[in-house]
C-alpha cells in the first residue's frame, strides 16, 4: 500500500539516495528484484560509497541465489560509523547471504544502537528473515527487541 508514497518520493527528488534505496529496498521486500535491480544500479552509479547501496546490491544477489557475490559486496561496507537503522537493513542482506550468524549480530546490534520495534516485521513479515527465523539466537534477539520496545512505551507513558 504504501509503494506510491516511495515512487512520488522519487519522482519528486529524483537525486534523492535515500529515496531510491527505499523504493529497491521495497521492491525487493515484494519479491520485485528487476525493478529493485534498476534503483540499485541508480545508486551505484550515483553513490557508489553510500553504505546502502552496496546493501541493497548484496541483498538482490543474495535473492538471485549468488550468497558468495552478496557476502564479499557486504564485507565492503565499513559498520563502524552505521546507526542502527543501517544495521538492521544489513542483518536483512546478510541473513539473505546465508550468513546466519552475522545476521543475528547485526540485528541485535541494532537493538543496542536504539532501533528495536521490528521484532513483528521480523518475525512474521520479512520476506528477508525467513531462513533465520528458527535460530535460538535469532528468537533472543526479538525477545530483547520486544524488551526495549515495552521499556520504551513505559517510559514515554
Amino acid at each position: 500500500e504504501g509503494l506510491p508514497y516511495i515512487e512520488a518520493a522519487v519522482r519528486l527528488a529524483p537525486g534523492g539516495l535515500i529515496f531510491h534505496w527505499g523504493l529497491g529496498h521495497q521492491l525487493a521486500l515484494l519479491g520485485r528484484y528487476e525493478e529493485s535491480a534498476r534503483h540499485a544500479a541508480w545508486l551505484a552509479e550515483h553513490a557508489p560509497h553510500f553504505p546502502y547501496t552496496p546493501t541493497l546490491q548484496g541483498l538482490l544477489a543474495a535473492a538471485a541465489g549468488r550468497a558468495a557475490e552478496a557476502r564479499a559486496t557486504l564485507a565492503t561496507i565499513d559498520e563502524s560509523p552505521l546507526d542502527g537503522h543501517h544495521i538492521f537493513h544489513l542483518a536483512e542482506s546478510y541473513a539473505m547471504a546465508g550468513a546466519a550468524e552475522k545476521a543475528v549480530a547485526l540485528l541485535d546490534r541494532a537493538v543496542t544502537l536504539g532501533f528495536y520495534g521490528v521484532s513483528d516485521f521480523c518475525e512474521r513479515i520479512s520476506p528477508f528473515f525467513g531462513g533465520i527465523r528458527g535460530r535460538d539466537d535469532f528468537a533472543r534477539a526479538m525477545a530483547r527487541a520486544r524488551g526495549r520496545a515495552a521499556e520504551f512505551t513505559a517510559a514515554v507513558g
